[in-house]
């Protein structure tokens, strides 16, 4: 299946991402900008809960709409809409006998509290576009040379038919500013992969051309099953640890990286897919793969099953 990247030096994303981050309590590089976006942060959480959201299923929703075209307040219309926004506040409100703010106030507060996100960064990386585009030749160059063969030994793995170019999955990859000194998440749904444009390995056996296949394979196995939702926190667990076995396989074959449960474990700490804790979650994911792996047609059958183990950890 081929696989087409589009990259994108993604200001408004690192922006975002930042925030999302931050949100997140993930311990930033620089903490002076950590600081600087502490109080902002706080208004921008106090908005976002104020519409009845949660902030990680808001930013889930945000962060791949970054790369598009779309101002901010259509994309977070768009965000605010696909979540059902306003009901729960609404409920505890009239309970309450309070007045419900308007959907129009709440949407300039989120709108205002991201500009000031943006403006702290802003400050903070003056040069941040330049920045990104250097940030970025190196991994594009390591993809255009040992992407295609990655790609094919993750097929090869999964079972995947052969097809025609007019079907290639279309990825946009969102190059965002390194805060978190290493990161990366796939939006499967949107077909958009985060990368931190990191120069350097964070993890000397784990290179960061194999976190990005990690997260392609992602978009691959997201891709092949249809039935799954992408969007779906349990779903978004199981993909991203089964492409972790299944990227290191791959990258085995590269000459990337072992393919061992020492390695899953270390790759399940670098790449922090959710809900993955400690040696516990790396031991079961390995022996899932070690089951399935030669299996036909793999994809088809393999992640209900690595769903059923994890439901019973």
């Amino acid at each position: 299946m081929p696989i087409e990247l589009s990259w994108n030096t993604a200001v408004r994303a690192t922006f975002w991402h930042a925030a999302d981050r931050a949100l997140g309590s993930a311990r930033f590089v620089d903490s002076k900008l950590a600081a600087a976006l502490g109080r902002h942060i706080d208004r921008l959480a106090a908005a976002i809960r104020t519409a009845g959201c949660d902030p990680p299923a808001f930013f889930a929703q945000l962060l791949p709409r970054a790369v598009n075209g779309a101002s901010t307040v259509d994309i977070l219309r768009i965000a605010l809409a696909a979540m059902a926004v306003f009901e729960p506040e609404t409920r505890r409100k009239q309970s309450a006998g309070a007045e419900e703010p308007s959907s129009t106030v709440v949407l300039q507060e989120i709108e205002d509290a991201l500009a000031q996100v943006e403006r702290v960064v802003s400050a903070a990386l003056p040069r941040l576009e330049k920045e990104l585009s250097l940030r970025g030749e190196p991994i594009q160059m390591q993809w255009e040379a040992r992407g295609a063969g990655f790609v094919r030994a993750v097929e090869r793995l999964l079972g995947t038919p052969q097809v025609a170019a007019v079907d290639a999955v279309r990825l946009d990859v969102a190059l965002v500013y390194p805060v978190c000194g290493g990161f990366g998440v796939s939006y499967a749904a949107q077909r958009v992969v985060y990368w931190e444009a990191v120069f350097t390995d964070v993890e000397p056996h784990l290179p960061e051309l194999l976190r990005l296949g990690w997260l392609v394979t992602q978009q691959l196995l997201a891709t092949l099953l249809a039935s799954i939702d992408a969007a779906d926190d349990n779903s978004v667990q199981v993909l991203s640890l089964a492409a972790t076995a299944v990227a290191l396989t791959a990258g085995e074959e590269l000459e990337l990286a072992r393919d061992d449960c020492a390695t899953l474990e270390l790759a399940l700490k670098t790449w922090r897919p959710p809900k993955a804790d400690g040696p516990a979650t790396a031991a079961l994911v390995f022996d899932w793969w070690s089951a399935v792996r030669e299996q036909p047609k793999l994809a088809a059958r393999a992640l209900p099953d690595l769903a059923h183990r994890l439901t019973l950890s």
